[in-house]
């Protein structure tokens, strides 16, 4: 698998909530990729659903996740680091 390294970042509307999504560039939509979060050493497994909007984020964030995404990993910061598998 490719390994991609870099900051992420998550949605804070809470309409997706109860589903593990993503937006992520570098793998096709409807693909499943593995997130983990390294300082708490957890993974979990989103679906991603399209692309990260250049006007919504900055050029740093490699990967948009859902807030029950977000929760499961243990992130408590706006942006956190992780290692996607895809």
């Amino acid at each position: 698998p490719m390994i991609t390294q870099g900051a992420a970042a998550w949605i804070k509307d809470k309409s997706d909530s109860n589903n593990f999504l993503a937006l992520f560039n570098d793998a096709p939509s409807g693909s499943y990729i593995e997130i983990l979060y390294p300082m708490r050493n957890r993974r979990v497994y989103a679906k991603v659903v399209g692309k990260i909007p250049v006007t919504l984020y900055e050029s740093n964030i490699k990967i948009v996740v859902s807030p029950l995404t977000a929760k499961l990993l243990g992130a408590r910061d706006d942006e956190f680091f992780v290692k996607i598998y895809h």
